[in-house]
């Protein structure tokens, strides 16, 4: 029997391109999924208030009159602002609670401000307040949000460069296992 294979002038082909498409790039899709999913899961809520912040700038002033506002501590020494006003808006009163864009009322470093509403404004007063014109519903003490600039382009910048890395593992394959070596050889030699 003839093991020999007759040269035909073409190459066999090779082994890795012949496997599952789907199983090409899986190191590089799984790396950049998972890069995808840590800003997504805990940095939209943070893009998501500064954009709120963003958009309350352009709120109308109103008058709310406070119904609630201390300082409510837990057993594990974090602290909030219980916090609820009242206004009116079309005709329609309403109750809202949200101080300002951001993290809910908790108590940060950030938030000297709030401490200082607290201390200064009493329920029964009358303060100003901000109302989303589009959705009444929808109010605050301060606009703007609680988070920096900074720290909004920071998790954009981890979301644009998770998206690019999970679509090019997706829809060029080859090209990330070229280039996106996952072979756990971070020496840089081949």
């Amino acid at each position: 029997m003839n093991d020999h294979q007759p040269d035909t002038g073409r190459e066999l082909p090779d082994k890795n391109n012949r496997r599952n498409p789907l199983l090409k790039a899986l190191p590089q899709r799984i790396f950049f999924l998972i890069f995808l999913a840590v800003p997504l899961l805990g940095g939209l809520p943070v893009l998501y208030a500064y954009i709120k912040g963003i958009e309350s700038l352009s709120y109308q002033q109103a008058q709310c009159y406070i119904i609630r506002n201390e300082w409510v501590k837990s057993s594990s020494g974090d602290a909030r602002l219980d916090l609820e006003y009242s206004y009116s808006a079309d005709g329609r009163d309403y109750r809202f609670s949200r101080y300002q864009w951001g993290l809910d009322n908790h108590a940060s470093e950030r938030n000297k401000d709030t401490r200082r509403f607290v201390k200064s404004q009493t329920p029964g007063e009358q303060v100003d307040c901000f109302i989303n014109a589009a959705l009444p519903s929808e109010a605050v003490i301060k606009t703007g949000s609680t988070h920096k600039i900074y720290e909004a382009l920071f998790l954009l910048l981890f979301l644009l460069f998770g998206s690019w890395g999970l679509f090019v593992a997706l829809f060029y394959p080859d090209w990330a296992e070229k280039n996106f070596k996952m072979d756990g050889d971070s020496s840089g030699t081949d």
